[in-house]
């Protein structure tokens, strides 16, 4: 049997060095602090284990799946000491004014901590001050061997002189590294090759550059020829550089005195302390785990075994390393902002120039807040700047609504996703998917208008919020394969068949909110929303009698505070308050959230009077919606409070039902019952009669 991945080892200089990765469209950003960036570099000088890096071998390029952050880590390492003080200072809590003994002192402090023991330093091993007689000279006799160093010991000795090494490293740049090579006042600008240009056009010493400067000199042939002394530099950079000449100035004499200057603390060392550093990264070694063009279930278990206890890979970001998905693609102008909008969430600037394309992983990615502007199905985030952080699920469920379309089977799991990029798939490139994003636009903004489902976004609330990916993705799937499929996009709105489309997808959100709130709805989400694909005529049909029935009795149940016998948590309601108001079409002047509301204070539940029953503390006739802030200032109060505001009193009213001159009297336990009775009448009007006039007209 074929190896499905192999393991190696790779230095970490090969690592960063050679072989070409490519960064996958979603990479997770880098969130590593400072902190974590410099005790990975501890880890390095102290030969310790940096963990394993995952890669998926596509036969043309080499994907990198897990291991960014290290990467980037050790290249910055590599190739920019500025990057890495800073990393230092912020870590161990120096100033650039701090003295050396200062540094020292604060580097060698945060070692020990991060090591969890007191550093050995190789020069004061069998050193004691003079006339001091060790504890073990005064336990030894004349014929006591002569003490010998155990190996650990050794191998500490080593180890610390490797971290030494590092101090050094970042010691350069507190000795102004930078202005020890800027040499523009000797040598013309155009000839160092160091160089580069600020946004204001302005020149400066490039520390990536300048280590390439400092490595060249390294591996030449006369390399301990040319700093070997202030003057053998001096020469080499003479010979190749043009020197700048100035009437009446020594510029070799002014090179000289500059030169001499930084010697102790740059030149004489740099050169041993770059070639030091190479070493123990050519002698470091990371963890090589490459996949063989491996399937996305693979690929995900590989890594969560790997990485267990970690954020596991989702199928999207696996997606993103594939090739067929970072083939070229062509969104519209609305899409591309949505597109650099989620870009710059990912931090995907390290792509290549040639990179830089939008590939069809980019359109899937933004599929929702595209065709679903509004926030009707999902609340969509990654199109919005203020908010930093990348909704992983969201750019998940729009590969899943993909799949859900055009996947043989319809579905959303792993598999359907794969099969998206098989023959059989119905799903066609040609036109990039506009005539896709055009038609579910279209649906949605139907939907939206004659479905009174405008309510949920106008209360920062989506179906997905409600039910969850499954149960959402069922009812957008499935609208979407009446709407395409059976062409009533194509008819005229006052049509019999776009009629009984719109009453059709009211009645599967019907089943759906029931199914939900009723616990029927459960087990594997994606298996039973791709079952019920496959009967979207019984699920879109006229609900009947008997479905009726059970809402009546599910209602009944609920005010009573039970669900299947059991008592339920408030939250369990949810669904059915905001279908209350979809239901009844009522609409809000607050642009606010809204939040569930114990009508009794939940206090009153437990306070051991016996006049109320704890169950009824959750039930649905005791619950309401209010807008957020209205529900904070009433927070654990009774409506008969002298203090609510005679705003809160209004949205108390106007959400809740209750007029205001019933506040004193619903405030009192004893009273409770006839609360619930009367509730629990308009909910169970609600859910009948209201709501079989709202799913059939």
């Amino acid at each position: 049997m074929a190896n499905k991945y192999k393991i190696s080892s790779k230095s970490l200089y090969s690592f960063i060095n050679e072989g070409i990765y490519k960064l996958p469209r979603f990479q997770r950003k880098d969130t590593w602090r400072d902190q974590q960036y410099f005790e990975l570099c501890l880890s390095i000088f102290q030969d310790y284990p940096i963990g394993s890096v995952i890669v998926n071998n596509d036969n043309k390029s080499l994907w990198l799946l897990d291991g960014r952050q290290r990467r980037t880590c050790v290249k910055t390492l590599f190739e920019n000491p500025l990057v890495v003080y800073g990393w230092a200072r912020k870590t161990c809590k120096f100033k650039p004014a701090d003295p050396f003994d200062v540094i020292r002192d604060r580097y060698d402090e945060k070692v020990r901590d991060f090591l969890g023991r007191d550093l050995d330093d190789p020069s004061d091993d069998n050193e004691q001050d003079e006339g001091q007689v060790s504890q073990e000279d005064e336990a030894s006799t004349p014929s006591d061997p002569p003490r010998q160093q155990p190996e650990d010991d050794m191998a500490r000795v080593e180890q610390s002189a490797s971290l030494n090494v590092f101090y050094e490293y970042i010691l350069l740049v507190h000795n102004k590294l930078y202005k020890a090579f800027d040499l523009r006042d000797y040598f013309t600008e155009k000839n160092l090759q160091y160089y580069s240009k600020d946004q204001n056009n302005e020149s400066y010493v490039d520390p990536v550059k300048l280590s390439g400067f400092i490595r060249e000199i390294n591996r030449r042939p006369d390399r301990y020829t040319i700093i070997a002394s202030a003057d053998n530099l001096q020469k080499h950079l003479e010979d190749r550089f043009d020197i700048i000449q100035k009437p009446g100035k020594d510029q070799s004499k002014a090179l000289n005195k500059h030169i001499s200057k930084f010697w102790d603390v740059i030149f004489s060392k740099v050169f041993n302390i770059y070639s030091d550093l190479d070493t123990i990264l050519t002698n470091s070694e990371v963890g090589f785990i490459e996949l063989n063009n491996a399937r996305i279930v693979d690929a995900q278990n590989v890594f969560s075994k790997i990485n267990s206890g970690g954020t596991q890979l989702n199928a999207a970001e696996l997606l993103s390393a594939k090739p067929y998905w970072n083939q070229c693609a062509k969104p519209s102008e609305e899409q591309k902002a949505i597109i650099e909008c989620l870009y710059a969430k990912l931090k995907t600037d390290d792509l290549e120039p040639n990179e830089k394309s939008y590939c069809r992983w980019d359109v899937v990615a933004t599929l929702l807040p595209t065709v679903d502007p509004h926030r009707i199905f999902f609340n969509s985030q990654n199109n919005i700047q203020s908010i930093q952080n990348v909704n992983v699920v969201e750019i998940a469920m729009g590969f899943k609504l993909l799949s859900s379309c055009f996947a043989i089977p319809k579905g959303m799991s792993k598999l359907c996703l794969e099969s998206l990029e098989s023959n059989d798939s119905k799903l066609k490139w040609t036109d990039d998917l506009r005539s896709y994003i055009i038609s579910m636009s279209k649906m949605i903004d139907v939907l939206q208008n004659l479905t009174n489902l405008a309510i949920l976004p106008s209360w920062h609330c989506s179906l997905y919020d409600l039910f969850g990916a499954a149960a959402t993705m069922e009812l957008l799937a499935g609208a979407w394969i009446v709407w395409e499929e059976r062409g009533v996009k194509d008819m005229n709105h006052s049509s019999s068949d776009f009629i009984q489309f719109l009453n059709g997808f009211k009645n599967h959100l019907d089943r759906v909110i029931r199914e939900k709130v009723a616990g029927i709805y459960k087990g594997s989400g994606d298996s039973k929303m791709a079952s019920n694909l496959k009967d979207i005529d019984r699920r879109v049909a006229k609900v009947t009698d008997e479905e009726n029935e059970k809402w009546e009795s599910l209602i009944r149940e609920c005010c009573e505070g039970t669900l299947n016998g059991k008592p339920f948590k408030h939250e369990a309601m949810r669904a059915i308050l905001f279908y209350e108001k979809i239901i009844r079409r009522i609409s809000s002047s607050s642009n606010d959230c809204f939040e569930i509301d114990h009508i009794y204070p939940q206090y009153m539940f437990r306070t051991g009077n016996g006049l109320l029953s704890q169950n009824d503390e959750n039930s649905l006739a005791n619950l309401a919606l209010l807008p957020s802030q209205e529900n904070k200032q009433k927070l654990n109060s009774t409506l008969d409070n002298p203090n609510f505001s005679p705003g809160l009193k209004v949205a108390i009213s106007t959400y809740e039902g209750i007029a205001e001159t019933d506040f004193s009297k619903y405030s009192k336990a004893e009273n409770f019952n006839e609360l619930k009775e009367e509730r629990k009448t308009k909910l169970l009007q609600t859910f009948t009669s209201t709501r079989q006039a709202y799913l059939n007209t």
